[in-house]
């Protein structure tokens, strides 16, 4: 007869298929848990101590990678790549994203494009793991009352790892999709961001006397797209905060608007494309 195994061991069995960044991982683990008849609670409990593991080793890592892309040209343009998919990344949130935001960008990529973001945006490393996990849970939470439901139903665990697998990979395309027909209008942008009604003013000033948008932007703006002459790149409608958007759409490409006011501050935008 096969001895049963261990609540330790089953934890632990589990504990590992959720260490799994990318795939099956999670259902995987869920369907284990349950025929090892481990609670929804302990997958939970057992979720979180991944996402802690998983933070141990990703800042330790990522510094390691920035500090030699110093020495090496090809890491260093890796860490350029990462940084500038993150920048996208949080301006699809928002300039300047808030703590629900930056759940909400670990809920709908990943805790590490999480994490980077919270990064980018100035959290430590408590912090920011803290909102990247928060919403990595919520993210958890889903898919396993998903496939707790799923394997109820089917009453076949492998097939419901499956399906759920799939679904992870397929239901985010499908929306990216959908998405891409229904904003099939892009415009590509750039701006500038200050924080007063004077500084606006300033670079209206400093721009009919000559001065680059480009340069303005790297010298004055608060945004972190400032690093990149405010190069926002595309976008559709939708995607940015209502005044923004109507004011960048309303432009001809190579036109600067006038002041732009939102929940961020004061924007100068620029329409390139």
């Amino acid at each position: 007869m096969a001895q049963t195994p261990s609540l330790w061991n089953s934890a632990w069995d589990v504990f590992l298929l959720f260490t799994i960044p990318i795939g099956g991982g999670i259902p995987a683990g869920v369907v284990l848990a349950k025929t090892r008849g481990l609670s929804w609670m302990i997958m939970l409990v057992l979720y979180f101590f991944s996402d802690v593991a998983l933070a141990c080793a990703f800042d330790p890592l990522m510094k390691l990678v920035i500090a030699y892309g110093k020495k090496s040209e090809k890491v260093g343009r890796f860490n350029a790549l990462l940084k500038q998919t993150t920048m996208k990344t949080l301006e699809r949130y928002g300039m300047n994203p808030g703590p629900f935001m930056l759940v909400l960008i670990a809920f709908g990529v990943d805790p590490m494009t999480g994490r980077a973001a919270t990064m980018m945006a100035g959290h430590g490393f408590i912090t920011g793991w803290a909102l990247a996990i928060a919403g990595d849970l919520i993210f958890f939470s889903i898919i396993m009352v998903s496939t707790l439901w799923l394997n109820n139903v089917l009453g076949d665990g492998t097939m419901t790892a499956v399906i759920i697998t799939v679904a992870m990979i397929a239901i985010p395309a499908i929306i990216r999709k959908i998405r891409e027909r229904t904003h099939m209008s892009k415009i590509a942008a750039s701006h500038i961001l200050v924080e007063k009604a004077f500084e606006v003013k300033d670079l209206q000033k400093k721009l009919a006397e000559g001065a680059t948008f480009e340069q303005l932007a790297q010298d004055f703006s608060k945004c972190p797209s400032g690093k990149r002459g405010g190069a926002l790149g595309e976008f559709g409608r939708g995607q940015m905060v209502k005044p923004f958007e109507e004011a960048a759409f309303n432009l001809q490409p190579g036109q600067v608007s006038e002041p732009v006011q939102t929940q961020f501050g004061y924007h100068l935008i620029k329409r390139t494309k």
